[in-house]
């Protein structure tokens, strides 16, 4: 069951009347988080977006994931499309009072949705291969970039969640990193939010061991190899709206 939390009275019947299109499930999501001087990821990400920071910084954060039962509002998942691996790495950005994120880049092996996330949700895919291996205590991930027209990059983790289950607290990291629920982009000089809602964080601290990462590199970043911080969860239901208009760039100045 989808949980509206946080969301005042006015949301909520906003929510209820602006129907979702999409479903998904994501499953074992590891955030790995490293803290970066705003100077460094300003130029990587466009004007019109504030850099969010937390305790003096910005921060970026690569999310490795599986999406199972994804399907469109009124359509049965489609056996061989609704299931996918995906690698994210993103930053953190607030417009008009509403956290959100900023996808600096997304790597996926649908062509199918690379096609739908450029055109219809205006983020940067790239094709990549994507192996995912679980015994059911750890994980083990490796994603190699394939398109050919940008530059190569590859990440291969080990992860572990540790301890008990936790919900993200106000003021806290957790709470900056995961308890954002739209995404933001910018599109034929206009600037769009695309909102999403799911059930409430369950995170579990974790053990992780990156061997290969060149994905920030890919990006311009330039991050340590051991991330500043990483959390896991196991498992949440998603829903997703359609991207909206929210204007066009404010001029210059």
């Amino acid at each position: 069951m989808i949980l509206f939390r946080n969301l005042s009275l006015e949301e909520h019947l906003k929510k209820m009347h602006l129907p979702w299109v999409l479903f998904m499930t994501w499953r074992d999501l590891l955030f790995a988080s490293w803290r970066v001087p705003v100077e460094m990821l300003r130029p990587h990400v466009p004007p019109a977006h504030a850099i969010d920071t937390f305790d003096g910084s910005a921060w970026v954060t690569m999310v490795p994931m599986r999406v199972t039962g994804m399907h469109w509002r009124g359509v049965p998942p489609i056996q061989g499309i609704d299931t996918l691996r995906e690698l994210n790495l993103r930053t953190y950005t607030t417009r008009n009072g509403k956290p959100g994120v900023y996808f600096l880049s997304i790597e996926c092996p649908s062509v199918f949705n690379d096609w739908m996330a450029q055109h219809c949700f205006g983020v940067p895919y790239y094709e990549a291969q994507i192996a995912t291996y679980s015994d059911g205590s750890s994980f083990r991930f490796a994603a190699e970039r394939t398109q050919k027209d940008k530059p190569p990059a590859a990440f291969f983790a080990n992860f572990s969640p540790t301890g008990e289950t936790f919900s993200p607290q106000p003021g806290t990291l957790e709470q900056f990193l995961v308890e954002r629920y739209c995404l933001y982009f910018v599109k034929d000089r206009s600037i769009y939010r695309g909102d999403i809602h799911h059930d409430d964080w369950k995170l579990q601290l974790a053990e992780t061991q990156i061997d290969v990462n060149t994905v920030p590199g890919a990006a311009g970043l330039d991050l340590p190899a051991k991330p500043d911080h990483t959390v896991f969860c196991i498992r949440t239901d998603t829903l997703i709206w359609p991207p909206v208009n929210e204007g066009p760039i404010p001029a210059a100045g």
